[in-house]
């Protein structure tokens, strides 16, 4: 897990108040799924995000990346990878 995942897994727990978030004791995506883990390709709404989540959680990342995110990264890059990814490019 990047640093820039790490950051996003964090704000996903937050908004989503899910205490089940433990990545950092896990070594490989395939160990989430054996464990029932989320994993860094699992699509934020479908892990009980909403429209209302996804706002919240674009200002917990606008907060801690310090730039100003566009609403739409969420929609268009729904998992953390890909949205670690998009910050990535965004912030260089």
């Amino acid at each position: 897990v990047s640093p820039i995942q790490q950051m996003v897994i964090e704000c996903w727990k937050d908004v989503l108040h899910r205490s089940d978030f433990r990545w950092e004791s896990l070594l490989t995506t395939s160990f989430f799924h054996l464990l029932s883990f989320p994993s860094l390709s699992d699509d934020f709404f479908s892990i009980g995000g909403n429209s209302v989540s996804a706002t919240m959680l674009v200002f917990a990342l606008r907060k801690r990346f310090q730039t100003d995110l566009p609403l739409s990264i969420l929609y268009q890059n729904p998992t953390i990878s890909l949205m670690a990814d998009a910050i990535s490019r965004l912030t260089r």
